[in-house]
C-alpha cells in the first residue's frame, strides 16, 4: 500500500500553482508542515534525508510518486513539465529526453548534466534561483505564497516577461550555501542579477528583454523537432542570405557578421550568466563559423537562442522560417522520393539466422554490443535482434548488465576527463593524457566522437599567437571592484563584524568559481585580502 495512505491526510498535499517548479512545489510543504530541518520534509516526501532536493534537477521522482500516490503526478509529467528537462528536452533527442527522465526517477543525477551538454559550455552550469519582485508581490496577494516560477529559471531568461523588470537571483543553493535546504523566495535573500541595475542600457535591457520573449517562445511553443535535425542549417542559410551576409561566390562576410555579432553579445555582458562569452572579433567568428556549420558538435541551447535572437529578432519571426522551410523540405522530399525509386532497388533484410549465426550473435549481444551494430554486422534486420532479446532472458539479462557496466565506465571516465581539463585549462592534449592515460586510452577506444569533442584548444606553435579568448585585466578589475563595494555593502548594510569568503562568494558568485585562478587575478587577490584582514600570500584564504 502507497505510504500516502498513512502520510496524508495527516500532511496535507496542496495543489500546483501556476508555471511553478517542482522544487517550489517541495518547498512550499516545508514551510507548510513547519519541519525544523529540510531533511525531515526529504525523508516525508522522498523517502532520503537529501532526496529531490536539488532545484534544477531534483532526483527520487519514483520514490516521491510512490509515496504521494500520484496526486500531484506521474514521474514524466513533473520531470517533462516542472524541471528545467522543459527547457533542454526541445534540443535533445527522444531518447535522451527519456534518459534523463529515467535519471530523475533514480537516486542519482551526478552525471545529467554532463550528459546534457552543460559541464562543457561557456554558461554558469549551476542554474541560479531566480524570481521576480513583481511576481513575489502579486502571488502573495492573489495565492498567500510567494513562489519559484519555473519559466524564471530557464537559462537565459533574465528579465520577466510579464513585468518588465529585471529577475533577482537567489544567495543560496547555486552559490553552494545551503545547498540541500527548501527554499521560496523572500525578499532579503535575493541579490540583484546586475551590478547596478541603474546603469544597465536601455538597449542591453531591451535585448534581455528580447532574449527571454524567444526562450520561452522556444521552450513553451512546440518547436523542439526543428532544433534536432537538418532543418535547422536550412533556415540559418536562408537568413545569412536574406540579410546579405554572403558573397556572390558563397563566401561569408566574417568580418562584417562577428563585428555585428559580436555588438550583440557585449551588451548581454551585463549578466553574469553572459560573462563567458567571446570578447573580441576574432574568437566571435570561430564560434559563430561553430554554431553556422551543419558539422557543429553538442552545443549549448543557449548560443542557439541568442543566434536566433539576434538573426530574427523575434520568436514569429523564427516560426514563420520554420514554417517555410518546412514546406520547402517537403516539397523536395517528394521529388526525391519518386527518384530513389527509380534508381535503388528494394532489398529486404534476412529476418533467419543459422544456428551458428545465432550464437555469434547472442555472444555479441552478451557483450553489451549495440543491436544496430549487431544487425548490420550479422546481415540481418533489427527487428530480429529485438525478437531475440525479447526471447532469450538470460541473454537480455547479460545485455543489461553489460550496458550498465559500460554506462557507467563511460560517465565516470568522462567526469574524470572533464574535471581535469577543468583543472589544467593551459595544459594541451598530450600533458594531460599524460596526468591521466588509463582514462585517455579507455575514452579513445570506446567513445573516441565524444573525445574528440572535448579536447583541449590546440596550444599556439611557434610566432603564432591565438587570439586571447579571456581578458583577464577586465576581469581582474571587474571582480576585484565586485570584492570592495560587496564588503562594503555587508559592514553598512548588514553589519557584518567579520567578513568571510564564503559570504563574498554568496553574493558573486563567479568569484567561487575563480578560486584556482587568483594567480591570474592580482588586483583581486589584493581585494579578498584587505576585506578579510589577511596580509601573508601563503595564507589560506577560503578557511
Amino acid at each position: 500500500m502507497p505510504v500516502a495512505a498513512d502520510l496524508f491526510p495527516e500532511y496535507q498535499l496542496l495543489d500546483w500553482l501556476p508555471d511553478e517548479s517542482f522544487f517550489s512545489f517541495a518547498s512550499r510543504h516545508h514551510y507548510l508542515w513547519g519541519h525544523a530541518t529540510s531533511a525531515r520534509t526529504c525523508e516525508l516526501l522522498f523517502g532520503h534525508e537529501r532526496g529531490g532536493v536539488f532545484h534544477d534537477f531534483p532526483n527520487h521522482l519514483q520514490d516521491f510518486v510512490y509515496r504521494t500516490d500520484g496526486r500531484a503526478g506521474d514521474v514524466d509529467g513533473i520531470a517533462r513539465e516542472r524541471t528545467l528537462i522543459k527547457f533542454y528536452r526541445a534540443f535533445i533527442s527522444s531518447q535522451a529526453c527519456v534518459d534523463a527522465v529515467a535519471c530523475l526517477a533514480g537516486p542519482s543525477v551526478a552525471h545529467l548534466k554532463m550528459k546534457l551538454g552543460i559541464l562543457t559550455s561557456r554558461y554558469r552550469a549551476n542554474h541560479p534561483l531566480k524570481a521576480c519582485m513583481a511576481c513575489m508581490k502579486l502571488d502573495v496577494e492573489e495565492r498567500g505564497w510567494a513562489y519559484w516560477h519555473l519559466r524564471h529559471q530557464y537559462p537565459g531568461v533574465w528579465v520577466c516577461t510579464q513585468h518588465h523588470e529585471l529577475l533577482w537571483c537567489s544567495v543560496f543553493k547555486a552559490t553552494g550555501v545551503q545547498r540541500f535546504q527548501w527554499l521560496l523566495p523572500r525578499e532579503e535573500e535575493l541579490r540583484a542579477s546586475v551590478v547596478d541595475a541603474g546603469l544597465i542600457s536601455d538597449q542591453s535591457f531591451e535585448r534581455l528583454l528580447g532574449l527571454a520573449y524567444v526562450v520561452e517562445g522556444v521552450v513553451d511553443g512546440d518547436m523542439n523537432c526543428v532544433f534536432r535535425g537538418k532543418q535547422l542549417d536550412e533556415i540559418y542559410r536562408s537568413e545569412v542570405e536574406r540579410h546579405g551576409w554572403r558573397t556572390t561566390g558563397g563566401t561569408l562576410h566574417r568580418a562584417q557578421i562577428s563585428r555585428e555579432f559580436l555588438e550583440y553579445l557585449t551588451s548581454l555582458r551585463t549578466i553574469t550568466e553572459f560573462s563567458g562569452l567571446p570578447y573580441d572579433e576574432t574568437v566571435t567568428a570561430r564560434w559563430l563559423a561553430r554554431l553556422l556549420q551543419p558539422s557543429r558538435t553538442r552545443t549549448h541551447p543557449l548560443s542557439h537562442l541568442m543566434l536566433v535572437h539576434w538573426m530574427f529578432g523575434s520568436v514569429e519571426k523564427f516560426r514563420d522560417a520554420m514554417a517555410s522551410s518546412a514546406i520547402r523540405h517537403r516539397a523536395l522530399g517528394e521529388g526525391e522520393g519518386r527518384c530513389a525509386d527509380l534508381v535503388i532497388p528494394s532489398t529486404e533484410e534476412r529476418k533467419q539466422l543459422s544456428p551458428q549465426e545465432r550464437k555469434a550473435v547472442l555472444r555479441e549481444l552478451g557483450f553489451g554490443r549495440d543491436p544496430e551494430i549487431v544487425a548490420a554486422k550479422a546481415g540481418i534486420c533489427l527487428e530480429a535482434i529485438s525478437q531475440l532479446l525479447e526471447s532469450n532472458e538470460e541473454v537480455r539479462f547479460k545485455w543489461i548488465q553489460a550496458r550498465e557496466k559500460k554506462a557507467r565506465a563511460r560517465d565516470q571516465a568522462r567526469a574524470t576527463w572533464l574535471e581535469s581539463l577543468e583543472s589544467s585549462r593551459a595544459l594541451g592534449i598530450k600533458q594531460i593524457r599524460s596526468k591521466i592515460p588509463s582514462v585517455y586510452a579507455w575514452l579513445y577506444r570506446n567513445d573516441r566522437n565524444w573525445l574528440n569533442e572535448h579536447k583541449p584548444s590546440s596550444l599556439p606553435s611557434g610566432p603564432k599567437v591565438r587570439g586571447q579568448t579571456v581578458d583577464w585585466v577586465a576581469r581582474d578589475s571587474h571582480l576585484s571592484g565586485l570584492v570592495r563595494s560587496t564588503a562594503l555593502w555587508l559592514v553598512q548594510e548588514k553589519a557584518v563584524q567579520r567578513i568571510h569568503f564564503w559570504q563574498l562568494y554568496q553574493h558573486i558568485p563567479e568569484l567561487h568559481a575563480k578560486k584556482e585562478s587568483l594567480h591570474r587575478l592580482p588586483l583581486t587577490r589584493q581585494a579578498i585580502q584587505d576585506v578579510l584582514k589577511i596580509h601573508r600570500l601563503d595564507t589560506d584564504l577560503f578557511t
